[in-house]
C-alpha cells in the first residue's frame, strides 16, 4: 500500500515539475502546434476618421516586409496578424490598443495616425512591446516603446536647418512659424529654429495655431501673409498641413513652406495636387536621394513588384524598418516576452532602407541621414543632404 502511494506521489510530483516548466516557457515564448514560435502582431491602423488615407501606403511596406520575413523565416516562426481600427484621436487609438491587448497582441504596431496617439497608446502599453512611426520618442512613457524616427532636437531639426538655411542663402530674410500646440515635438521644435536662425540674422516671428478647423487656418493664413515672410515654417499633422497650405493660396501668399517630413509623402501630394510647390520639406529617407543602398534598391524593386503604381516613402521605410527588425529579433532571441525582444531590437539586425543594418538606438530611434526636397509641379525632389547620422 505504502509502495502505491509513494509511486502516486512521485508521479504527482513529475507532473507538477513538467507543469512547471511549461508555465515557465509561456512566460518568454509562444509555440504553435507544429513546435514553431509564434508571434502575434497586432496592426494600429486608422481605418475611420481623417488619417484613413495616409496609412495606406505604410500597410503596403507592412505587406512586402511581411511576404519576405514569412519565406525568410517561415520554418521558424509563425506570424499571427489582425488590424484593430484607431481611429483619428487618442481615445480611439486606446480603444484600439485595448482590442489589441484582448487579442493577446505580443506586439502593436501603429500604421499612421498622429503622435498624440502614439503617445495615448504608449501610457496605456506601458510593459508592452510597441512599435509606431510618429514624431517622439515612445520610450519615456513607455519602457518599451520603439518610435521609429526622431524629430526631438538632437537629430533631425539641426540637420534640417542647416540644410535650409545653406541653400536658400539670402534668401532667406525672414520666417514665421507656426507652433502646433497638441504636443511638445512642435513648441521645442520652434524654439531650435528660432534660436538658429535668429544667430544667423533671420529675422523671426512665432504664430500661434490654436485650432485645426478651417476658420481659424484661414484666418491663420491672412495673418501670416500680412506679414509677408520669406518662409513660413509648419510642422503640421497632414490634414491641418493641408488645410493651411490652401488657405495660404487663397491669401495670395507667395514666399516658400517649409514642412516635416509628412509633406515627403506621395500621399499628401494626392490628396493636395499643386497646393505644396514652392515648399521644402525634410526627409531620412526618400527613393529619389542619390545615395541608395543595395538594400534600399531591392527594397523599392520589391515594393513596386507587389503595387506597381505606388512609389514607397519615408514612413513606408520605417514601417518595413520596424516589422522586420522585430521579427528578426524574435526569431534570434527565441521569445516573445517584451523584455527579451526589446534588447535584442537595440542591436544591430538585417540591412534596411536608409540603415546598414538596422539598429534602434538609446531613445529607441531609428536615425538615418537627412535629405531637403523641394516641391515643384506636384514633385518632391532631393537637393541636399547632410552626412550627419
Amino acid at each position: 500500500m505504502n509502495n502505491i502511494v509513494n509511486a502516486r506521489r512521485m508521479t504527482t510530483a513529475v507532473l507538477l515539475s513538467l507543469m512547471a516548466l511549461v508555465l515557465g516557457a509561456c512566460g518568454s515564448s509562444s509555440s504553435s502546434g507544429d513546435g514553431a514560435l509564434t508571434a502575434r502582431i497586432a496592426k494600429l491602423v486608422p481605418l475611420t476618421g481623417v488619417y484613413t488615407t495616409f496609412g495606406a501606403d505604410q500597410d503596403k511596406a507592412f505587406e512586402v516586409a511581411l511576404d519576405q520575413l514569412r519565406e525568410k523565416y517561415g520554418d521558424d516562426v509563425k506570424l499571427e496578424i489582425k488590424e484593430f481600427d484607431i481611429g483619428d484621436k487618442p481615445q480611439t487609438a486606446i480603444a484600439g490598443y485595448q482590442r489589441a491587448k484582448a487579442w493577446k497582441a505580443d506586439v502593436t504596431i501603429q500604421l499612421s495616425g498622429d503622435t498624440p496617439q502614439a503617445l495615448a497608446i504608449a501610457e496605456a502599453a506601458k510593459g508592452t512591446l510597441q512599435i509606431a512611426s510618429v514624431g517622439t520618442p515612445l520610450a519615456p512613457v513607455n519602457p518599451y516603446g520603439f518610435g521609429q524616427f526622431d524629430l526631438l532636437l538632437a537629430h533631425q531639426y539641426p540637420a534640417a536647418i542647416e540644410l535650409l538655411y545653406d541653400h536658400l542663402g539670402d534668401k532667406l530674410r525672414s520666417a514665421a512659424y507656426v507652433s502646433v500646440d497638441t504636443y511638445q515635438v512642435g513648441q521645442d521644435s520652434t524654439k531650435l529654429w528660432r534660436e538658429y536662425l535668429e544667430s544667423k540674422g533671420v529675422k523671426t516671428v512665432l504664430v500661434d495655431q490654436v485650432s485645426s478647423t478651417d476658420s481659424n487656418l484661414s484666418a491663420l493664413a491672412r495673418k501670416i501673409t500680412s506679414l509677408n515672410p520669406s518662409i513660413v515654417v509648419q510642422d503640421m499633422t497632414a490634414p491641418s498641413a493641408i488645410a493651411l497650405a490652401t488657405a495660404l493660396k487663397r491669401t495670395g501668399y507667395d514666399g516658400a513652406g517649409l514642412g516635416g517630413v509628412t509633406l515627403a509623402t506621395r500621399t499628401i501630394l494626392d490628396n493636395a495636387p499643386g497646393q505644396f510647390d514652392g515648399y521644402f520639406t525634410m526627409t531620412p529617407w526618400s527613393p529619389d536621394s542619390g545615395k541608395l543602398s543595395p538594400s534600399d534598391s531591392a527594397f523599392i524593386k520589391a515594393f513596386k513588384a507587389k503595387y506597381p503604381d505606388v512609389t514607397p516613402d519615408t514612413f513606408s521605410a520605417y514601417v518595413y524598418n520596424g516589422l522586420t527588425q522585430y521579427v528578426t529579433s524574435v526569431v534570434e532571441s527565441g521569445s516573445v516576452d517584451a523584455d527579451v525582444v526589446a534588447k535584442r531590437m537595440q542591436q544591430p539586425g538585417p540591412p534596411g532602407v536608409g540603415m546598414d543594418p538596422i539598429v534602434f538606438d538609446k531613445q529607441h530611434s531609428l536615425r538615418m541621414p537627412i535629405s531637403l526636397l523641394e516641391i515643384a509641379d506636384n514633385q518632391a525632389k532631393v537637393v541636399a543632404t547632410s552626412d550627419d547620422e
